[in-house]
């Protein structure tokens, strides 16, 4: 069930990344399709229009007429500066200007009218010639499709806010903004598809694999725990790095090496096993596999919570976002824009790769934890999450003894105890996963990854209560303990 959710989950992820995907790219697609080629027509025209002739004027040609300066401002408005000249005694007569002529505010003072306002167009920036004329000056204007597009002084040529130059720019690098977010956008669904692919093929049916149907405990009471606890699947091992097996070590032909099948009515010889793989005087050690079930297929590791793998792709995204954005403004036209925003991400998905290869290489979040068997049953927070008959997602505490790791809802320990069984392998002690089944735990908290055959099992608990876990799976083949006292809550 918990597979199930979790690749509900994925899906739904990647189902959502991708319809954000597609509807950035319909809206780039429409930038680059209707508004970009748009502007680039606006551009042409405006290059080719000549001069109107003295007895004619139309909209398609450029038409001067001569204007007086009567006031220039600088308004500040939001970190942004505005300028505006205010023109009048226009040569074509003292009327209403066509094209884009702005009022300004003017505030009122008591008891005086205020008078009309004068009429303004806004300039490209101060340079040349907003910061050379003052009132009285003559100027020079030029109409073009009814909107003034510069302006001349003195020889000096400035345009307005108005002018049709590079209008592309604009929409081109939102447009190439929005393909790269879609892309990474894409990215991220294939990555959530892939987890949905490595849910679905690690889910299996109950007792599909070999021993489950034999090993499956009775959640029952205190009084029905049996030998079938644990405890007794010995040969459980924690390794420095993830998904090491026995192989990976060069103890594939350790004698006695059995497989889940055969764990529980040879506990001897996996005990000999798990003697054989300890790894120094810390108590870490690779996980047994059996021949039968070294072959076997494992669940795909999902990503650690780890900051540089969250916020590496962040970067990348957006420092390609970005360099895509500004890369209309440096270059004089759209297939040199989007060429060399190809070759800009590059570099950036290459050193991204390089990075995340090496990250993956020189670090690990196994953490090192000494199994450390409880002297009495010991009852505390944790539950026990994966595709397995004994896991209880309503049940939110857990029982560890030597040879003995059961979860309960009760918080004493003494009721509905549902013991997993011998078949259960620890592969690792190691923080949460973003990707791990079931409710984000507590922070702090400890996930000892296990596997039960080809099913990825996971025991959840806080900090100081993960030796336990590791102890309870640790009992050796002769203790003089037997399960089943009253526990000690802690």
């Amino acid at each position: 069930m918990n597979a199930l959710l979790a690749s509900a989950r994925h899906r739904s992820a990647a189902l959502a990344r991708t319809a954000i995907a597609v509807a950035l790219g319909l809206v780039a697609g429409w930038l680059l399709l209707v508004t970009v080629p748009r502007a680039l027509d606006v551009e042409r025209a405006f290059a080719a229009a000549g001069d109107c002739p003295v007895a004619e004027v139309s909209m398609e040609c450029r038409h001067t007429v001569a204007a007086t300066v009567t006031s220039t401002a600088a308004d500040h408005q939001h970190r942004s500066t505005y300028y505006w000249l205010g023109l009048g005694h226009v040569q074509d007569g003292p009327g209403a200007l066509p094209g884009r002529l702005k009022a300004g505010p003017l505030k009122r003072r008591p008891g005086r009218a205020v008078p009309a306002p004068p009429h303004r167009v806004k300039m490209d920036g101060r340079a040349p010639v907003f910061a050379l004329v003052r009132p009285g000056a003559a100027l020079q204007l030029t109409y073009w499709r009814g909107e003034i597009r510069y302006v001349e002084f003195r020889g000096l040529r400035q345009y307005t806010t108005a002018d049709p130059r590079g209008g592309y720019r604009l929409p081109l690098a939102a447009a190439l903004f929005l393909l790269s977010v879609a892309v990474a956008c894409l990215r991220g669904a294939y990555c959530e598809a892939l987890r949905v692919t490595g849910s679905s093929g690690a889910a299996r049916p109950i007792g599909a694999a070999a021993g489950i149907g034999a090993a499956a405990p009775h959640c029952g009471a205190a009084g029905q725990v049996g030998a079938a606890g644990p405890g007794e699947a010995a040969g459980h091992g924690w390794a420095a790095g993830p998904g090491r097996t026995a192989g990976h070590l060069g103890l594939s032909g350790v004698t006695g090496a059995t497989g889940p099948a055969e764990a529980g009515g040879s506990s001897g010889t996996v005990d000999s096993a798990w003697s054989a793989t300890r790894v120094g005087s810390a108590g870490f050690a690779a996980p047994v596999e059996s021949a039968g079930s070294a072959g076997s297929a494992a669940a795909p590791a999902p990503a650690a919570r780890e900051p540089w793998r969250i916020a590496l792709p962040l970067a990348s995204v957006l420092l390609i976002s970005c360099f895509a954005f500004g890369t209309p403004w440096v270059t004089g036209g759209v297939p040199t824009a989007v060429l060399l925003t190809a070759i800009g991400a590059v570099p950036v998905l290459g050193g991204v790769a390089c990075v995340s290869h090496r990250r993956r290489r020189r670090t690990t979040d196994t953490i090192k934890v000494a199994p450390l068997p409880p002297s009495m049953e010991e009852c505390f927070p944790g539950t026990i999450r994966g595709d397995v008959p004994y896991c209880q997602e309503e049940f939110g505490y857990l029982v560890a003894a030597p040879g003995l790791l059961a979860s309960t809802p009760d918080p004493f320990g003494l009721l509905a105890r549902c013991p997993v069984p011998r078949t259960l392998t620890v592969v690792r002690v190691r923080p949460p996963y973003w990707t791990d089944p079931g409710p984000r735990p507590a922070p702090g908290s400890h996930v000892v990854e296990c596997r039960d055959g080809t099913t990825p099992v996971y025991v959840v608990t806080e900090q100081q209560y993960s030796a336990w876990v590791l102890g309870a799976l640790r009992r050796p083949a002769d203790t003089p303990f037997r399960a089943g006292g009253a526990p000690r809550r802690t």
